[in-house]
C-alpha cells in the first residue's frame, strides 16, 4: 500500500492512459474484443522484451502511445490479423529489439554514449588518489539525496561504471521496479557531480582532465 501511494502519479497517469485509449477504440467503434486482442498483443510483446522505452515528458508519452494504438485500432478496421501482426511489430521496435545493428552484433560507439567522459575518466584512473576522491564526494551525495531518489547512487555508479551493467540488470541487481527514469535520474545526478568535481578541483590539469570532460 505505501509503495502504491508513493507512486500515485504514475499510476494515474497510467490509468488515464488506458481511459483515453478506451475511448479512442469507442469512438472508432471498435469492439471491445477487437481492443482487447490489439493491446494484448501490443502490450504482451513489450513487457516480455523487458526493456520498453519510455519518454521523460508525460505529455510526449502520452501523445505518442494515443497515436500508435488509435492506429492500430483503425488498421482493426481493415482487417484484425493486420492489426494483430502490426501491434507485435510496434511493440518489438519501440523496445528498442528491432534495431538492426543488432543483427551485426554491433555495439554502440563509445564516442556516442551519454556519460562517455565518467566511463573514461574512471578508466584511466582506476585505483588513484583522484578517483577515490571523487567517489568519496559522491558518496556524500548519496547520503544527502538518497531519499529524494530513492537509490543507492553509489552502488549505481558501481554497476555502470565499473561493472558495466545493462538497465535490466542493474534492476535486479537494486531490486528497482520496471521504470528506466529512476535509472537516468541517478546517471544524471551522478555525472553532474563529476562535471562539478572536474570543474572546481582539477582546474590545472588542463591535458588530462579537461579534454576529457569538454571531448564531445
Amino acid at each position: 500500500m505505501k509503495e502504491l501511494l508513493r507512486n500515485w502519479k504514475s499510476l494515474l497517469f497510467n490509468v488515464t492512459e488506458l481511459v483515453l485509449i478506451l475511448l479512442s477504440g469507442y469512438f472508432l467503434k471498435i469492439t471491445t474484443k477487437e481492443m482487447i486482442i490489439v493491446l494484448f498483443s501490443f502490450c504482451g510483446v513489450r513487457m516480455a522484451t523487458k526493456s520498453a522505452m519510455h519518454y521523460k515528458s508525460w505529455k510526449k508519452c502520452l501523445c505518442w502511445t494515443l497515436l500508435l494504438i488509435t492506429s492500430l485500432f483503425l488498421l482493426v478496421k481493415v482487417n484484425v490479423l493486420m492489426a494483430i501482426c502490426m501491434a507485435v511489430f510496434s511493440a518489438i521496435i519501440i523496445s528498442g529489439k528491432g534495431d538492426i545493428k543488432d543483427c551485426f552484433m554491433y555495439r554502440k560507439s563509445e564516442d556516442e554514449q551519454k556519460y562517455r567522459e565518467l566511463k573514461r575518466y574512471v578508466r584511466k584512473n582506476k585505483n588513484t588518489k583522484q578517483l577515490e576522491e571523487f567517489e568519496n564526494i559522491l558518496k556524500t551525495v548519496d547520503y544527502k539525496y538518497r531519499d529524494r531518489y530513492k537509490i543507492d547512487l553509489y552502488k549505481m555508479y558501481i554497476c555502470v561504471f565499473h561493472v558495466n551493467m545493462s538497465f535490466e540488470k542493474i534492476k535486479v541487481e537494486m531490486n528497482l521496479r520496471n521504470d528506466n527514469h529512476i535509472i537516468t535520474n541517478a546517471l544524471d545526478l551522478i555525472f553532474i557531480s563529476f562535471n562539478t568535481y572536474i570543474e572546481t578541483t582539477h582546474n590545472g590539469e588542463k591535458e588530462d582532465l579537461e579534454g576529457l570532460a569538454q571531448m564531445s
